[in-house]
């Protein structure tokens, strides 16, 4: 076999590259390897293409404008990507809801295990169990 394994530069587990791409595959054909590497490379490529995006702004801006109340137009045509954006921005709203509630559980339980350590008796064996 003329494809030797390589080693994956995201996992860094041995893979054997797609016959078709060869020595040029960097990342193994895992999912979250190669959202992984397109990635890196988009980095990449914006840094040295910093104006790229500018050109595109400008030719979306002049496309709002010459195009006024595209989105409300859409939407009356359209019902079912109205609800679909709408549960959307839901589950994403429940999402970030929870996220904070996560954080704030988090500092209530950090702020009552230091009132419990600052009311306790200085004794070895207590200490070493309240910082567990």
């Amino acid at each position: 076999m003329n494809n030797p394994k390589k080693r994956c530069v995201v996992c860094h587990r041995w893979y054997r590259p797609n016959p078709r791409i060869g020595k040029d595959q960097l990342a193994c054909n895992r999912e979250e390897c190669r959202k992984e590497r397109k990635a890196e490379y988009d980095r990449a490529w914006r840094e040295k293409n910093p104006g790229y995006g500018a050109g595109s702004k400008v030719k979306q801006q002049a496309w709002a404008k010459a195009n006024p109340n595209y989105w409300r137009r859409y939407r009356k045509t359209h019902p079912d990507y109205v609800e679909r954006e709408r549960e959307r921005m839901r589950s994403r709203r429940e999402g970030l809801k929870s996220d904070a509630k996560q954080v704030l559980m988090r500092q209530i339980a950090v702020e009552k295990l230091r009132s419990i350590e600052a009311q306790a008796p200085k004794t070895v064996a207590k200490q070493v169990l309240i910082h567990r």
